[in-house]
């Protein structure tokens, strides 16, 4: 199994991802927009790369989770072929952006799985946290011991890489409505 993994993005939720992974002997390379965020990490271990496309050259497993699908589109696009690459998005979207990311990465040749994070930050690496993902069996296989990695409790959903969403919507619905209630 190849224990080198990209993270991109190093916002409070990235940052636990490529901690857990370092915690865990995974060679972990690193890139975020600002690059004094990944001061910690690099003593922790992690290498931090120029750019995202010099990362994901060098890598065979990209974890992503930044603001938002469009951010990851603008830091995707000067990235090659994705052949033998599999791209783990954990950025909060709709379900039809979910669709595109993965056609994107089918055309250029990766593996795709889209999820949701049900946990905090201060939870990633516990044998509690909860992740839930879909997308290819292929993309499930090279990335699962990545995802349990990150939460203990995660679930692989199935192929169809709206089941996250949908799944984090049902969830978080009930209790917006209890919040609503109450105010």
């Amino acid at each position: 199994m190849d224990k080198k993994v990209m993270v991109i993005g190093l916002g409070s939720m990235g940052s636990a991802f490529a901690m857990a992974l370092l915690k865990n002997d995974y060679e972990v390379t690193v890139w975020n927009r600002t690059a004094s965020k990944a001061a910690p990490l690099l003593k922790a271990g992690a290498i931090q790369t120029g750019s995202v496309s010099e990362g994901v050259g060098a890598s065979k497993l990209i974890v992503i989770c930044v603001s938002n699908y469009e951010d990851t589109n603008v830091l995707l696009e000067g990235c090659g072929e994705l052949s033998g690459k599999t791209i783990v998005q954990l950025t909060t979207a709709s379900a039809s952006e979910a669709k595109v990311m993965e056609s994107w990465a089918i055309q250029k040749g990766g593996l795709y799985l889209d999820g949701e994070i049900l946990v905090g930050p201060a939870a990633i690496g516990t044998k509690e946290a909860m992740l839930v993902v879909a997308g290819s069996q292929d993309a499930w296989r090279v990335s699962e011991s990545v995802v349990m990695c990150l939460g203990g409790g995660s679930r692989y959903l199935g192929e169809n890489v709206t089941e996250p969403t949908a799944l984090s919507a049902a969830a978080i619905l009930p209790m917006l409505g209890g919040i609503m209630g109450m105010i």
